[in-house]
């Protein structure tokens, strides 16, 4: 994926590109995928977050369509699963 994160990937391979965001934001991912496809990111964090408070925010632009079905969704665990 071009200019995204470290460890960042489309989860149903759709393409993922960082592009410029919205002020005061510099930066964005844009993913380009069809209507009713199941996707999204996923990021591996390997033992790299420390127990404590936590906070996921979300700001997304729909470009077209509708956010019929969509979501945010956190699946935080140990390696074992």
């Amino acid at each position: 994926a071009t200019g995204v994160p470290t460890n960042w990937e489309s989860w149903d391979g759709g393409t993922m590109t960082r592009v410029t965001g919205i002020a005061p934001q510099p930066y964005a991912i844009q993913i380009d995928a069809s209507a009713g496809v199941h996707g999204g990111i996923a990021q591996t964090l390997n033992g790299r977050v420390a127990p404590g408070w936590h906070v996921l925010e979300v700001d997304v632009t729909l470009l077209s369509g509708t956010f019929n079905g969509a979501g945010v969704y956190l699946h935080w665990g140990p390696s074992s699963g």
